[in-house]
């Protein structure tokens, strides 16, 4: 069984480390007070844990072992004052006579990669299709971070409209990618893959820094007033992280932009 928290990373971020470090702690005791004195548990590194289970009667065995640590892992902690809920996304794999140790943790890994994308918070078990899933998933991403140049990415304007008077008073940014092959994709098909794997911060910044100079050519032309603000997005890691406030500043100051034209807001997710 190969089991990675869903919410580690925002902890640390919002917590800090030293509550990172406890919420580990707390999940090996958990994983501790689930598992037989044969079996063996094991941090792998970061908030990832590996379980080696020998000797099972039957796949049913394994299913409950899995369904109790979920429960388990659903109960709220309390770390730095603060209580926390520390689900996880857990993939689980056979071994058959000729299975190597690293296909063991491979497949494991591939099957939590899936729970992950069914929602988190839940368990898969391997099976042959998840390794042609997750090598579209690794091209998927080594595109993603080509197309962080902002040489796909593109940005569509959302206009923000006063019902009464009928006059657009702002727009609100929404980021597109023209991939190569699979076409313009909307935010929904890449932006939760981004801030799995890290990128999110990086389209982010593309957005804000494109937006804020469309609109400020828009105003130079003449083609809205001084005063239509612009929406962007950011995520809750760049809202929680102490260095936006500086890269936001400096962005204004550099594209000369009026910061009461601005409007950060929070992403849905």
């Amino acid at each position: 069984m190969f089991l990675d928290l869903d919410n580690f990373k925002t902890v640390n971020d919002s917590l800090g480390h030293a509550a990172g470090d406890d919420l580990l702690r707390s999940v090996a005791e958990v994983l501790m007070g689930c598992i037989r004195v044969a079996d063996t548990a094991a941090r792998l590194g970061g908030d990832e844990f590996a379980i080696l289970i020998e000797y099972i009667e039957g796949h049913s065995d394994i299913i409950g072992l899995a369904e109790r640590l979920l429960t388990a892992l659903r109960r709220p902690v309390t770390l730095a004052c603060t209580e926390v809920v520390a689900p996880a996304s857990i993939g689980i794999t056979f071994g058959v006579p000729g299975t190597t140790g690293e296909q063991l943790l491979r497949n494991a890994d591939l099957a939590m990669y899936m729970a992950k994308e069914h929602g988190k918070n839940c368990y898969e078990e391997y099976r042959d299709h998840m390794h042609t899933a997750i090598v579209e998933r690794l091209e998927l991403e080594a595109d993603l971070r080509r197309t962080t140049t902002g040489q796909e990415l593109v940005v569509h304007y959302q206009p923000i409209v006063d019902l009464e008077s009928d006059v657009v008073v702002g727009f609100e940014a929404l980021v597109r990618w023209q991939h190569p092959l699979r076409g313009l994709l909307p935010p929904g098909a890449f932006v939760p893959f981004a801030e799995e794997v890290g990128l999110i911060d990086v389209v982010d910044r593309f957005v804000l820094v494109e937006a804020c100079t469309q609109l400020h050519h828009w105003q130079k032309r003449g083609l809205v007033e001084r005063d239509v603000s612009i929406s962007v997005n950011l995520s809750a890691h760049e809202l929680a992280d102490t260095t936006t406030e500086t890269n936001v500043a400096e962005m204004l100051a550099a594209s000369k932009f009026d910061p009461g034209n601005l409007v950060l807001e929070i992403t849905e997710s």
